[in-house]
């Protein structure tokens, strides 16, 4: 018999076949084509206030020298814009120009539709267990928090 662990590690494979699967792909997101890469660099960019490149890399999980090629395209495609903060002259951060921001909203749109389509037995399955789901989410994100900050610490 599986454990609840066992179980939640195989959705997790799935969904990282899925993710692997799109990696490649080039999305329209609001008349802009861009690769997962550089539209989740913009998504975390509008996300997150302090944007620089060490901090973009670290947690999107890529090295410095890919973001740099990232901001670089991206820049080219007019999607955002470097700044500096008048009190932190030293670090170079980023904001999304109104094109940037259209390319995000379509990505929030895509993401919206993607995860909209369940069926209704999943739907009512969801709607009945809510509470008890959203335990399990949350203890599942803290037990995989806690085994990042383990891997971060041995770095």
């Amino acid at each position: 018999m599986k454990t609840i662990i066992n179980e939640f590690m195989e959705v997790s494979s799935v969904y990282m076949e899925l993710i692997k699967k799109t990696e490649k792909v080039k999305r329209n997101y609001n008349g802009i084509e861009l690769y997962p890469s550089e539209i989740h660099t913009l998504v975390f960019i509008q996300d997150n206030i302090d944007n620089n490149m060490t901090t973009i890399a670290k947690r999107l999980g890529v090295t410095k020298g890919a973001i740099f090629k990232i901001i670089q395209k991206l820049e080219n495609k007019e999607l955002l814009i470097r700044y500096k903060k008048v009190d932190n002259n030293k670090n170079t951060y980023f904001e999304l120009t109104k094109k940037g921001i259209l390319a995000y909203e379509g990505h929030e749109k895509f993401h919206k539709n993607f995860f909209n389509e369940p069926s209704k037995e999943f739907t009512q399955f969801v709607t009945d267990n809510k509470e008890t789901i959203q335990k399990m989410f949350a203890y599942s994100k803290e037990y995989l928090k806690e085994h990042i900050e383990k891997l971060d610490s041995e770095e």
